[in-house]
């Protein structure tokens, strides 16, 4: 494929067929969930049909990325006409993983992004494919679409969250959260005083136990995977990440039966939040067990390992601000046969409405006015680049009267 830009793009069933530009996966700053590891778990896993798209030009590769052609989405998170205020459903593309809630595009520079999506675009046309999207993607790679004017990143509905390390110890770290540090020490010598059983153990002897409380937590969450598609998932992850994974696990002291479990991945330097289950009767204020196992066992793990952030992804801001967690945005686009397709007077609209939905969702405690501000400025950032000064002017003085 010969694109507009003098690129050529070319589509491979799977990252192998990449051949040595399948290094550009293993590049740590791209994180856990664009990572080359990542990819190859979830090609075996993945019920859609997908592929690589590679753009090259004379001076080398420009850029690359798993692309997707989905039958049916049963993550809520990841349906376009949920995360994108279009609300009607349609075939489309997804350019980017299919799973983790962050993508970070590996790109070369100038020109990249624009080629890139190009690219993506026309092979998805090729497929009935006339809409695509691009979701939970980092800053970074907004960045560099916004400059290459290839599309208006929205800010997306969803959050990425990331706790600082603070300190030499849990008790430094703890100490250095605020008004909350007295009832995280608390939390602390409530679970000790449980007698329960905490342990780290192996994914791949631990499968059957954890199946049950994989599939609470889905149905919790409102996510509709079967019980087979669960077990798959468990069996590719354990065979897949046995090198970079830790299971914690809590069990009853007599009878050992499994009664939670947190699975983390430490990657590129950071230790990243995977997977979480507990029973329902440890559920409780009374109880704080899924806060050992969420974040105080973890945070115990990077201090063991010199880790200096743990990545906790989206949803229940409340709790992972009141330990120390810090709130990034993530963007997504949407190109319709090529071209954007987000109206520039939705723009502020949109990006207000999700940032009074974050601010709800963190009570009781409250972001930071500078981080709030500086989300607004950037996405305004983007849409001055695409749509010009006048245009986004005119629009933010249109919806404030």
């Amino acid at each position: 494929m010969l694109l507009t830009s003098g690129a050529v793009a070319d589509f491979v069933p799977d990252l192998d067929s990449l051949g040595p530009d399948a290094a550009w996966f293993d590049h740590p700053a791209l994180g856990l969930y664009s990572s080359a590891p990542w990819l190859r778990a979830h090609e075996a896993l993945d019920d859609a049909t997908a592929g690589y798209l590679r753009v090259s030009n004379p001076s080398g590769l420009s850029g690359a990325a798993r692309l997707a052609l989905p039958q049916q989405e049963a993550n809520v998170a990841y349906r376009p006409h949920v995360m994108f205020p279009f609300h009607q459903e349609h075939p489309y593309a997804l350019l980017g993983p299919r799973r983790g809630y962050r993508s970070q595009l590996p790109l070369a520079g100038s020109g990249s992004a624009a080629a890139l999506l190009q690219a993506t675009a026309e092979r998805a046309a090729r497929d009935g494919r006339r809409w695509l999207y691009a979701l939970h993607l980092t800053t970074k790679t907004a960045d560099a679409i916004s400059n290459d004017r290839a599309a208006l990143p929205l800010l997306a509905p969803l959050f990425d969250t990331v706790i600082p390390v603070q300190g030499q110890s849990m008790t430094e770290h703890l100490d250095s959260i605020g008004r909350n540090r007295r009832k995280r020490h608390r939390d602390r010598r409530k679970v000790a005083q449980l007698g329960l059983r905490f342990g780290r153990e192996r994914l791949a002897d631990c499968i059957e136990e954890i199946l049950p409380l994989r599939q609470q937590t889905f149905r919790r969450h409102g996510s509709q995977r079967s019980p087979e598609d669960l077990l798959r998932e468990l069996e590719l992850m354990s065979s897949h990440f046995a090198d970079y994974e830790t299971l914690f696990t809590v069990r009853d002291p007599g009878n050992r039966r499994l009664l939670g479990y947190a699975l983390v991945y430490q990657w590129g330097g950071w230790l990243w939040a995977r997977s979480l289950g507990l029973v329902e009767e440890l559920r409780t204020n009374s109880t704080p067990v899924i806060f050992e196992l969420e974040f105080h066992l973890p945070l115990d793990l990077c201090f063991e390992r010199g880790l200096r952030f743990y990545h906790l992804g989206p949803s229940n801001y409340a709790s992972k601000l009141a330990r120390g967690a810090v709130v990034r945005p993530l963007w997504q686009v949407a190109l319709l046969e090529g071209e954007d397709v987000f109206p520039i007077d939705g723009l502020a609209r949109w990006t207000h409405h999700v940032l009074t939905r974050l601010q709800a969702d963190c009570r009781p405690h409250t972001l930071p006015p500078d981080l709030v501000v500086g989300i607004l400025q950037q996405a305004m950032a983007y849409g001055r680049a695409h749509f010009g000064d006048d245009c986004v002017d005119r629009a933010i003085a249109q919806g404030q009267g």
